[in-house]
C-alpha cells in the first residue's frame, strides 16, 4: 500500500482491497471464495527460504539433545513450507517450485524468503529508514503493517523493480479486486 501511495495511486478508491489472511494455509481458500463471488484476486506470499536457518541459529544456546529436537521440528516445518509453496504455485498455474525465487506475475508476487529480507537485500534505504523510525519511537520493531507502511511512505529512495511490477499487476486487475 505504501508503494501505491508513493505512486499517487489510491487502491481503495480504485476498488482494490488488501486483506491479510495470515499465512499460506489461507491463501487458496481466500482466492477460491473471492473468485467464486466474481472478485479477482492477487496473491502475495513469502517463500520462506531462510526461515529454517534463522530458527536453527536461535537454538545455539540449547543443550545438544534439546537443540536436536528443535532442529528436527524446523526441518519438518521447512519441508511443509516447500510443499505449500509448490502447491500454491501449481494452483496458480505455474511450475510447482518448492523454493521459488523473487517473482511477480499477473496472478501473484512471491518473495524468495520474506518481505523484510527482500528489502534488506534490494532496498537498503528502506531498512535504514525503518530502523530510524524504531529508534525514534515513531514505529514498532518487527513485522507490523503500520511500521512497513510508514517506512515505505517516507523512505527517500524509490522501491525496487519487483515492487513496481507487483503494483502494476495489482492495478491491472481493475475495479473491485482483492490482494490476499
Amino acid at each position: 500500500m505504501g508503494c501505491a501511495e508513493r505512486a499517487g495511486i489510491n487502491l481503495g478508491a480504485d476498488g482494490i482491497s488488501v486483506i491479510e489472511v495470515t499465512g499460506k494455509d489461507n491463501l487458496m481458500i481466500s482466492d477460491v471464495l473471492f473468485r467464486t463471488l466474481g472478485v479477482p484476486c492477487y496473491m502475495v506470499f513469502d517463500g520462506d527460504a531462510g526461515t529454517e536457518e534463522r530458527k536453527r541459529q536461535s537454538t545455539a544456546h540449547l543443550l545438544p539433545e534439546q537443540r536436536q529436537d528443535k532442529e528436527l521440528k524446523y526441518e519438518r516445518d521447512a519441508r511443509r513450507t516447500r510443499e505449500k509453496n509448490a502447491d500454491l504455485l501449481r494452483y496458480l498455474g505455474s511450475p510447482p517450485i518448492p523454493q521459488p525465487s523473487d517473482e511477480s506475475t499477473a496472478r501473484y508476487t512471491v518473495f524468495e524468503d520474506n518481505l523484510e529480507t527482500y528489502f534488506s537485500q534490494h532496498w537498503l534505504a528502506w531498512d535504514l529508514r525503518r530502523r530510524d523510525l524504531v529508534r525514534s519511537d515513531e514505529a514498532v520493531d518487527g513485522k507490523y503493517a503500520a511500521t512497513h507502511l510508514e517506512t515505505t511512505r517516507t523512505v527517500a529512495t524509490e522501491p525496487p523493480f519487483l515492487l513496481h511490477a507487483m503494483l502494476e499487476n495489482v492495478t491491472s486487475l481493475g475495479k473491485t479486486a482483492m490482494v490476499v
